[in-house]
């Protein structure tokens, strides 16, 4: 008795051991797949991260060589157009750091890792710049030689096809960076998925400590991905921040010069394929640069700031009001009924050339409109441009005494829309 005593408590003990051993090894098992789990979730949410990251470096980079390029241009017109020497080696300075810190953006771009097409894009932009350069030295030679005007008409009339190129790969970069970010974070939201229903598998299949240990993982994963859709969030309103950047003029909130030639383009072939029509208005204000030199630049902004205010209180919700730049605005009108047409332009008028208060100093703002119709005045955007350029040309001649016949198209706006 005593010995079976014994072999049965020895048999206990084994089988003890053995139970012991084989939860140990139960435990380590599931615990281990757990955590390779974890590991596939933690991986796959550090992909998504980094992939976003570096796509919005890749935006803002791209927003930022548009943004130093156009800034570059305006400097060297600014340069060639000033009449003090000290202004214009001061400018000279301007644009040399200027350059620097585009080819320093540039170079940061093309260090960050790059696919087929960031590769040729940013060969474009160098082939663009390199163009810029030359065209930017020409420039600069004829001005030295005395010939700035001529420097002056160079720029005019091949700059601007660049920068137009420029802005295109521009905008090829975003889109390309946008649909790259939403297509790979897609896959790796389902690699995320598939690991998170093994681990649910698993942890369901485990005893009460492993299934502790399962959701306490669950809910800490549950706080990183929120971490990590919190980034894509702002990364998308990064992305909407940067357009409208792009689209808006800075001074006065109205469309940009880039967007309006974008929504004239469109609203013509609208009008063209629906049977609809569509009125132009190109607006030069007059005698602008001498409100700036008798009553400063604050003066000379807050002007410009309320006739875009009042332009826009003038026209319908749906209709587009752009500053071209300077003093010039255009406002593009569709589904306008010609017998409506007369009494809407005549109003617009009128609420910009009232009183502008600025300070203790009352100004009397002037300006040339010139409007274009379609069909009647032209079918296409280069057509009605040119008939409205030149009817506030007239207009603005008329009073000055001077000819009426325009001669060449002063703020490029006929190449905008037919380039060379």
């Amino acid at each position: 008795m005593d010995s079976l005593s014994s072999q049965l408590e020895s048999t206990a003990r084994r089988l003890g051991i053995y139970v012991a051993l084989g939860f140990v090894f139960a435990f380590l098992l599931v615990g281990s797949l757990v955590l390779h789990g974890v590991w596939q979730q933690h991986r796959v949410l550090d992909d998504i991260e980094g992939l976003l990251d570096l796509r919005a470096k890749k935006i803002t980079l791209a927003s930022n060589i548009e943004a130093l390029s156009r800034r570059r241009s305006q400097i060297l017109f600014a340069q060639l157009l000033s009449d003090e020497k000290s202004e214009r080696e001061e400018l000279m300075g301007q644009y040399l750091e200027t350059s620097d810190r585009f080819q320093q953006t540039i170079a940061l771009f093309a260090a960050l890792p790059q696919d087929n097409s960031d590769t040729g894009d940013i060969g474009r932009l160098r082939a663009i710049e390199a163009r810029h350069d030359e065209l930017n030295e020409q420039a600069l030679t004829l001005t030295s030689q005395g010939a700035r005007e001529t420097a002056l008409k160079l720029l005019r009339e091949k700059a601007i096809a660049l920068q137009g190129a420029e802005a295109e790969v521009i905008d090829s970069i975003r889109t390309h960076q946008q649909s790259r970010m939403a297509a790979q974070s897609s896959a790796t939201r389902e690699q995320a998925r598939a690991a998170m229903w093994v681990s649910a598998i698993i942890g369901a299949t485990a005893c009460g400590l492993i299934g502790f240990v399962f959701f306490g993982v669950r809910w800490l994963l549950r706080e990183r991905s929120k971490s990590v859709n919190q980034k894509a969030k702002e990364i998308e309103e990064l992305s909407e921040k940067l357009f409208i950047e792009a689209t808006r003029d800075p001074l006065t909130g109205l469309a940009n010069r880039r967007m309006f030639f974008q929504e004239l383009e469109r609203a013509v072939a609208r009008a063209n394929s629906q049977s609809t029509t569509l009125s132009l208005g190109y607006i030069d204000l007059d005698q602008f640069k001498p409100i700036n030199d008798q009553h400063g630049h604050a003066a000379g902004d807050a002007l410009l700031r309320t006739i875009a205010e009042r332009m826009r209180a003038s026209v319908r919700s749906e209709d587009l009001v752009a500053r071209l730049g300077g003093d010039e605005f255009a406002v593009i009108v569709e589904n306008l009924s010609p017998d409506d047409a007369p009494a809407f332009e005549q109003t617009l008028r009128d609420r910009i050339a009232a009183d502008v208060v600025v300070g203790d100093t009352v100004i009397k703002p002037q300006m040339s409109i010139g409007w274009a119709h379609l069909p009647d005045e032209g079918r296409s955007a280069g057509e009605l441009l040119n008939f409205a350029d030149q009817l506030m040309y007239e207009q603005k001649a008329r009073r000055k005494g001077q000819p009426t016949k325009r001669e060449k198209d002063s703020f490029g706006l006929r190449e905008m829309i037919n380039p060379a």
